[in-house]
């Protein structure tokens, strides 16, 4: 199970409300990794696929929707399986294949999407990131 809790202004504490106590987070099963970013949560699942729910301002939520806002934990499609995820004002992702993907624009980007975009990033082991700072690293 995931749980939530705290300021959930846009969703992204997977609730529909603020709360201060841990609520369960609806839609979500067989969890391995959570991220939560500046506006927006994911969640990689055991059979590698990514959701997705909160803010969809930055377009962070590799959802083709054009909803400002995702209530529900969604699936992200066009991803290969996903390993790991770091969320921050965008999404980034970490494929089996250590292929590293990411999701999201900023507000200056001349042409954002929602499309998840690959990196130029190979044979990657392990990311980590926070607000909009993303590290990759190959420890092979």
């Amino acid at each position: 199970d995931v749980w939530g809790m705290g300021e959930s202004e846009s969703y992204q504490a997977g609730l529909l409300e603020s709360s201060l106590v841990p609520r369960k987070v609806l839609g979500l099963q067989n969890i391995v990794e959570v991220s939560c970013g500046t506006r927006h949560s994911a969640a990689v699942d055991t059979n590698g696929d990514l959701w997705t729910f909160g803010s969809n301002k930055e377009l962070a939520l590799g959802l083709s929707d054009d909803r400002k806002q995702i209530t529900l934990p969604t699936r992200v499609v066009g991803l290969p399986s996903i390993v790991s995820v770091v969320c921050g004002t965008q999404t980034l992702c970490l494929d089996s294949n250590g292929l590293v993907w990411l999701i999201g624009g900023s507000t200056d980007d001349p042409r954002p999407s929602s499309q998840p975009k690959q990196l130029p990033c190979r044979d990657i082991s392990a990311i980590y990131g926070t607000a909009q700072l993303y590290v990759c690293v190959d420890l092979v």
